[in-house]
């Protein structure tokens, strides 16, 4: 009897050990997924605002494009020099503009994937700290299981060596 009281104490000791080293490992996964989500957070706000930025310039770009259209169609039907002149000039300035932006452009979407390749990788670390805890969850619920099945078997033990008639 008492060897089967000390093997009971024992496997509440490995139990309750179990049990609280899946706690301990679900609050430090918690924490860092407050880390993580916190420097996700600013990542966000970045892309949403590289992405405006973006729309924007594209905007710009395609604006000034259409007017370059415009003024070179102008141009071919300037009928005196002087118009031909100061199309011509007005091309030239758009066009610059034009380069401008599109280098504008091109340093804002280097940028943007940089920001979005940082953030991919941020999520893809967070997918798999809550991944891990899910499992610790999972575990948690086995070991609660088990340990009820264990508690359950162990009253059937008592209760028939109360009563031996049942």
């Amino acid at each position: 009897m008492q060897n089967a009281l000390n093997d009971l104490t024992s496997a509440i000791d490995k139990f309750t050990k179990k049990m609280d080293k899946t706690q301990e490992e679900i609050e430090k996964i918690e924490n860092e997924l407050k880390e993580l989500r916190a420097k996700l957070e600013p990542l966000e706000v970045k892309v949403l605002e590289l992405s405006s930025k973006l729309r924007d310039t594209e905007h710009k770009l395609h604006q000034k494009l259409n007017k370059a259209k415009r003024v070179r169609k102008l141009y071919l039907e300037a009928q005196t020099e002087r118009q031909r002149e100061m199309h011509e000039k007005d091309y030239d300035t758009l066009i610059k503009e034009i380069h401008k932006l599109d280098k504008e452009y091109a340093k804002l979407k280097e940028e943007y994937e940089k920001v979005v390749q940082k953030e991919e990788k941020l999520l893809k670390k967070e997918f798999d700290l809550e991944e891990k805890k899910a499992k610790l969850y999972q575990e948690r619920e086995a070991l609660m299981r088990h340990a009820e099945a264990a508690m359950k078997k162990l009253s059937n033990k008592i209760s028939r060596t109360r009563n031996p008639a049942l």
